[in-house]
């Protein structure tokens, strides 16, 4: 597979970090490290909005609940992004 693995490093460039940890042993290439899962993440704005804000000043929640309770006026209100 190395063999492999190389020629596609010269075409495609370097694969990532991950691909190293996950697909070699000892240094061989053990898998194809060019079929990747995305891995971002989709967020609302007015969550990150709201707590720079308040710089944070209310949320110092120990727990579930009271993350919920500080969370709840900003989940109420409407999604306006991508609007």
């Amino acid at each position: 597979m190395s063999d492999v693995v190389g020629r596609a490093i010269e075409q495609y460039g370097e694969p990532t970090p991950g691909h190293y940890q996950q697909n070699q042993i000892d240094g061989e290439w053990w898998g194809l490290p060019y079929i990747n899962g995305g891995g971002g993440k989709f967020v609302r704005a007015s969550l990150f909005e709201a707590m720079h804000q308040t710089r944070w000043k209310v949320c110092s929640p120990g727990t579930t609940s009271a993350m919920a309770a500080w969370l709840s006026p900003i989940l109420r209100q409407k999604c306006t992004a991508g609007v």
